[in-house]
């Protein structure tokens, strides 16, 4: 067993790392984390590469968490490696918004390890996916619904942002290879008890599923379905780039929107069709929106039966002679109020006045204390922005206080006319223009994603 594992990974590191270097191994404690970390250090001196381990403590679990950052530490030691950690409350940080527990773990798990290969230098991280978790992926994304990008196979490597990458040197090797190594090397691990439970749909699909398709259907079932993932991978990226071609053809991007032109669209094979329809989904809609089956297949009927459509993220789709036009929706104006969808970046007129507002990144450029520029956490904005006037009983939490004050009583300290705008969101006022924002939907290192509002000019 030990021969099949090194060769194995041998095989993937000669493709995925160059000599000299540095990679950052995210190590858990567990076997398949563990192995990486072994691994990665018997190939060191032919490879002239430095580890580092890297451990992030999620605190999920008490004291056993605490177990396990004190064994990656210990282990670290023994190969005189480097040692980083880093950890947060994931269960309280995983609030609304933040796509529950799972996502948040992650999502600050990697950020950690991106800081971390920045301090190092580093362009490389090496994580310790094997075999069983390319083959109970592939099943949750069929059971849970999935195209053949979906049920593709885990990447062998991806590129982060900065031009760093991931790397996964054990994809070809089966859990239960992966723990008989370990045992020929006398190498100790620690075992996560929340993977023994069957909270998670994974965990059943690992306990529960596989065992029973193994035992009595296909006893390779895990090779089967690594395969599978493998070839719908190579299949998908053929079918990528036919149906980038077609969106060349036929569509035409301007104005933030997309015309579709009707009959090259009908022309198009139907699984190209739908490729297409996604491609131009996914340019369109602002952020990474997860573009549905449902809204794929309105496209695809709008062009044999022309309709007029909503579509997410303050989009419409509506026929116009032999196009499809994709735009996003005009800002309601109500003569008193104007309305309009903060997730589409645009700009709209109140009171003779410019107001310019767009999702961005969160970064140390962005200037706070601007009182014509306001930010906000786009997690904690609530459905539509309407511009209006002050009305009586209107009440503010101003950014730096902890409870609300009459919005009457604070125009009057601070000297603002009675006709500077209010913005507010389907629940609270969060920027009395041009002099404080909200307290409520402050910018904080947390936050991904930010709504600026900018007053752009007098009309």
């Amino acid at each position: 067993m030990k021969n099949a594992v090194l060769a194995s990974f041998y095989n993937s590191i000669k493709r995925l790392v160059k000599p000299g270097g540095t990679i950052i191994a995210a190590v858990s404690g567990g076997a398949d984390s563990v192995a990486l970390f072994h691994l990665l250090n018997m190939a060191k001196e032919e490879f002239g590469i430095k580890i580092v381990a890297a451990h992030y403590n999620h605190h999920l679990r008490g004291a056993e968490s605490m177990r396990d950052e004190f064994f990656v530490k210990k282990l670290a030691g023994l190969y005189m490696a480097p040692f980083e950690t880093s950890g947060s409350d994931v269960k309280k940080a995983s609030g609304p918004g933040r796509g529950g527990l799972e996502k948040t773990a992650r999502d600050l798990r990697y950020s950690f390890l991106e800081k971390t290969a920045l301090k190092y230098r580093s362009k490389t991280i090496a994580l310790g996916h094997n075999l069983d978790d390319n083959a109970e992926t592939f099943i949750f994304r069929l059971i849970t619904g999935a195209g053949a990008a979906g049920l593709s196979a885990i990447p062998e490597q991806r590129e982060l942002c900065g031009g760093i990458r991931i790397i996964r040197p054990l994809l070809g090797i089966k859990k239960g290879d992966i723990e008989s190594f370990l045992k020929e090397e006398k190498m100790p691990f620690v075992f996560d008890s929340s993977n023994a439970g069957d909270d998670y749909t994974r965990n059943r699909i690992r306990h529960s599923l596989i065992p029973l398709i193994e035992k009595g259907y296909n006893p390779g079932f895990k090779e089967t379905a690594a395969r599978t993932a493998y070839i719908l991978t190579r299949e998908n990226e053929f079918m990528d780039k036919c149906a980038e071609a077609a969106v060349k053809k036929c569509v035409l991007f301007s104005g933030g929107g997309a015309k579709i032109d009707i009959k090259k669209f009908l022309n198009l094979h139907g699984a190209i069709r739908g490729r297409a329809a996604s491609h131009v989904l996914g340019r369109v809609l602002p952020g990474k929106r997860k573009i549905s089956f449902d809204k794929i297949t309105m496209i695809e009927r709008c062009a044999e039966s022309p309709f007029s459509a909503e579509l997410c993220g303050g989009f419409i789709m509506r026929p116009s002679g032999n196009f499809i036009e994709i735009s996003p929706a005009a800002a309601v104006n109500g003569g008193e109020r104007v309305v309009f969808d903060p997730r589409v970046d645009g700009a709209v007129e109140f009171n003779g006045e410019l107001y310019s507002h767009s999702v961005v990144k969160n970064s140390c450029s962005i200037n706070l204390t601007e009182k014509k520029c306001a930010y906000f956490d786009m997690r904690k904005i609530s459905g539509n922005i309407t511009v209006r006037h002050k009305k009586e009983g209107d009440r503010f939490t101003p950014y730096g206080m902890t409870g609300a004050v009459k919005l009457k009583k604070f125009f009057i300290d601070n000297k603002l006319k009675k006709n500077n705008p209010v913005f507010t969101d389907s629940e609270k006022i969060i920027w009395a223009a041009k002099q404080r924002s909200s307290e409520k939907t402050k910018v904080t290192r947390h936050t991904k994603r930010i709504l600026k509002i900018e007053f752009t000019a007098k009309l």
